[in-house]
């Protein structure tokens, strides 16, 4: 027996009939003996005739069928392999006797350290000049700064990262505990302490200047490394956009917050670097506000776009 109830919903209910067997009079009185389908049809569908009605045994409860289903289809799944035109590979000779300080020394070359002695120096005769300073101030007894003696700065530098101290003057530490020579013995803790104040990429913006870009103090870097790594490196096939964070507590305009993130790595600079599997960095960008560098509507797309379009890739 079929009832339709409603122009929309459709109830069939199906009642099983008696049963030739023995057999099948028994489960009909243990409540098997009928069951319901229920299913949808769409206003001006035609109605099923319940010979069409999917099979169902009788423990299964309802089935709901719908006459505007999709009739869904396996597509195929593998993306486009488009050609790789180029080779990876390093676009200068190898340098030196392929030692890792040789290829330290491909990235910063004289040019770097150059703009480095000279932004430095600059900055400390500001300070120098400044109303501040006093003939006790430690300030006036700095000496201009080298080439070599800014590269010893960036090597003691690098070195602080492989050896964990908790106050930068641990370091020059003559306690047995401590003593570790190496510091002391390429520069003084006063000298190192003097560099570190007055070190400097680019020239402050002078009395009615306004600089737009929140990251003209450090400019010079990012946009050198990003050309010199164009310069010596042509990527793999395989790339890889990334966003980093570096841990950053002071005041800043565009520190971030990942409120997902563990207590200590809340706060930071987000970063965005093009990157390959092996872990070389092809070039960073720096995120400063949702106004600047490519932020607002489409910031994905901007970001994808702008590590590759100024990358040659």
């Amino acid at each position: 027996m079929i009832l339709y109830e409603t122009e929309s919903d459709v109830d069939v209910h199906l009642e099983q009939g008696d049963s030739e067997s023995e057999e099948d009079s028994d489960e009909d009185d243990a409540g098997n003996s009928l069951y319901f389908v229920s299913f949808h049809v769409a206003p001006g569908a035609e109605i099923p005739e319940a010979s069409n009605l999917p099979d169902q045994d009788a423990d299964s409860g309802p089935v709901h069928v719908s006459a505007d289903t999709p009739n869904w289809q396996e597509a195929p799944t593998d993306p486009k392999n488009f050609p790789f035109s180029k080779n990876n590979e390093l676009l200068v000779p190898i340098p030196g006797n392929n030692e890792p300080v040789d290829y330290f020394h491909m990235i910063f070359d004289d040019d770097i350290l150059k703009l480095m002695e000279n932004e430095t120096n600059q900055y400390a005769e500001e300070i120098f000049c400044s109303e501040g300073t006093t003939e006790k101030s430690r300030v006036t007894r700095c000496k201009s700064v080298t080439c070599d003696k800014m590269l010893k700065f960036i090597a003691l530098v690098l070195h602080t990262g492989a050896i964990k101290m908790n106050r930068l003057q641990d370091y020059w530490k003559i306690h047995p505990l401590y003593n570790m020579k190496y510091f002391s013995a390429f520069m003084s803790h006063d000298r190192f302490l003097l560099i570190l104040r007055r070190l400097h990429f680019a020239r402050n913006p002078g009395h009615g200047e306004n600089s737009t870009d929140r990251l003209h103090k450090i400019r010079p870097v990012l946009n050198f490394f990003n050309n010199k790594m164009a310069q010596l490196y042509y990527p793999g096939k395989e790339l890889s956009l990334d966003e980093s964070m570096v841990l950053w507590r002071g005041r800043l305009v565009f520190r971030q917050y990942i409120k997902k993130q563990a207590p200590q790595n809340k706060y930071g600079i987000k970063l965005y670097m093009l990157t390959e599997p092996s872990g070389i960095i092809i070039k960073s960008q720096v995120y400063t506000g949702a106004l600047h560098d490519g932020g607002g509507k489409g910031h994905t797309t901007r970001v994808v776009w702008w590590n590759i379009t100024r990358c040659d890739i």
